[in-house]
């Protein structure tokens, strides 16, 4: 079993070009660069975000709004997710934990593998905060997991109208 944990994109442009070969004979795309680990050998980070969203939606209607699809704790301290369809969440130097409620996942019934990823981007980012372009949309920040949560509260709390939500690694 091979698990294609960065790469991912290359490896569907690859695809995609050798779609194309057959139309351009000329066109080598028959070759990727890969490198195989053992899976003891891997360190699998998470993907935070920050999202520039306060001065659209006050942070009492939005943790109201995310109730409707999620479980939500006071932390008081920075919170890294323990488990698969957890969150932390970082608003205005307060911490939460979410917990997708059984309602959140009515939402992807037809979907093999629901990941938290699709479901903060589809029920919060998109319905809860109306962004509507996840990938281009420039009030998103991505925060790669090895700046840990030192990383996220950094972009987050470098201007006081952004929220940090941390993610349980993919």
């Amino acid at each position: 079993t091979t698990y294609i944990a960065d790469g991912h994109h290359r490896s569907a442009i690859i695809s995609k070009l050798n779609k194309t070969k057959r139309k351009n004979k000329k066109l080598q795309f028959n070759r990727l660069f890969s490198a195989f680990f053992s899976f003891d050998q891997l360190q699998i980070h998470e993907f935070n975000r920050s999202v520039d969203i306060l001065d659209e939606i006050s942070p009492t209607k939005l943790i109201a709004d995310l109730s409707k699809y999620c479980h939500i704790k006071y932390i008081g301290k920075p919170f890294r997710p323990a488990r698969i369809h957890e969150l932390g969440m970082l608003i205005n130097h307060e911490w939460y934990s979410l917990k997708w409620k059984k309602k959140a996942f009515k939402h992807f019934h037809d979907t093999k593998v629901i990941t938290d990823t699709q479901m903060l981007n589809e029920l919060i980012l998109e319905e809860i905060m109306g962004i509507k372009d996840i990938r281009n949309d420039n009030r998103i920040k991505y925060v790669e997991g090895i700046k840990e949560l030192e990383g996220l509260l950094q972009k987050t709390l470098k201007i006081d109208t952004r929220i940090g939500f941390a993610m349980y690694p993919l």
